[in-house]
């Protein structure tokens, strides 16, 4: 059986026995940005929102944060901020997450949000242009962004 799928913006076709195991849909609708938790249990991702380059967006469409559990198959909204949250990218404890969400600005910023708690902690404070596009280092130390059109990176304490 042949496959096709886009990776990294171009469409492959793969043959069956490329994968070890056929992929399995995990029927999430509507998702974008998953993240898998450290230990392969959980998926965050974003649901819904309109465009990411849409500047002070507030609403009832604004991006939100899911978390999805692989082992009984439950879903949770972890955020649902009125101006928007998404590219969640797990910390390697798996207690916790950096997104890029609006605060108290109208730009897009770096944020983290310990599961536990449930409290988020603004991390960057741009004012004139937002923080899109993060990815983490597998080691959780550094962490990439583009801002304008510039890539900065950021070190964790």
């Amino acid at each position: 059986m042949i496959r096709t799928i886009l990776i990294f913006g171009l469409l492959a076709s793969l043959s069956q026995s490329t994968f070890a195991a056929p992929p399995t849909p995990l029927k999430v609708q509507l998702a974008d940005t998953p993240a898998l938790s450290p230990d392969g249990t959980q998926l965050l991702f974003t649901r819904e929102g309109p465009a990411w380059w849409r500047k002070g967006y507030y609403g009832s469409q604004a991006a939100q944060i899911w978390r999805y559990d692989l082992r009984d198959k439950s879903f949770q909204q972890v955020l649902a901020p009125e101006t928007g949250a998404r590219y969640p990218l797990w910390k390697p404890d798996g207690k916790s997450f950096y997104y890029v969400g609006n605060g108290t600005t109208k730009s897009w910023n770096l944020n983290e949000y310990d599961l536990a708690t449930s409290k988020s902690n603004t991390l960057t404070n741009f004012d004139d242009d937002s923080v899109v596009q993060p990815t983490l280092a597998a080691d959780g130390k550094t962490l990439v962004f583009r801002r304008l059109f510039d890539l900065y990176r950021w070190t964790p304490d």
